[in-house]
């Protein structure tokens, strides 16, 4: 039986105001075939409005027992699967009706809100600041490039060739997407 965090994140993952998505395709005003898989580039961009999670891969990771033997796993009630739960249900109208194949250019925005102490003068006239605190760029994109491979966005992490990550604050607070075959 679903939780309630689970119900609550599946009806976020249907409102159409969440669902804003960009695919890229034939040009616009383009006269002509109009798009198929042999003919558009393989790309998918989109944003998320969300608070982005600070909970890393790490999270889900803990030291557990089987017997005499100790080992690492993931805890199915932990912290970390929550998160990963979340991140499925708002990836998941984005996905590509074929895995991306060969290298890939990712491009990852967390975008989180603006912080409580940030005075309204320090942040007028702009729409985001660099965050340059925890939780650390490299820790964040594990646990995303898992739910991405997961939901079959490609078939392994090992093809990300290009990867480009920005943690922000901002008006805006959400996860940024931007994938796409490197030709």
């Amino acid at each position: 039986m679903p939780t309630k965090a689970d119900r609550d994140m599946s009806e976020w993952a249907k409102n159409p105001a969440y669902q804003r998505t960009i695919r890229k395709g034939m040009p616009a005003g383009h006269i002509g075939l109009p798009p198929t898989p042999s003919n558009r580039p393989a790309c998918v961009k989109f944003f998320v409005p969300c608070i982005p999670p600070k909970s890393t891969h790490q999270a889900s990771l803990r030291i557990l027992k089987h017997g005499d033997k100790q080992f690492i796993g993931k805890m199915t009630t932990s912290k970390g699967k929550a998160v990963e739960h979340m991140l499925s249900a708002g990836f998941s109208p984005y996905v590509p009706a074929e895995p991306m194949q060969g290298p890939l250019y990712l491009k990852i925005l967390y975008r989180f809100p603006w912080r409580k102490g940030q005075s309204k003068r320090s942040r007028a006239g702009r729409t985001f600041m660099w965050c340059d605190t925890r939780p650390d760029a490299d820790n964040l994109e594990k646990l995303l490039m898992d739910v991405l491979s997961a939901l079959n966005y490609f078939k392994d992490d090992a093809q990300v060739a290009d990867l480009q990550i920005q943690k922000q604050w901002g008006e805006e607070p959400g996860i940024g997407i931007e994938l796409r075959e490197l030709r």
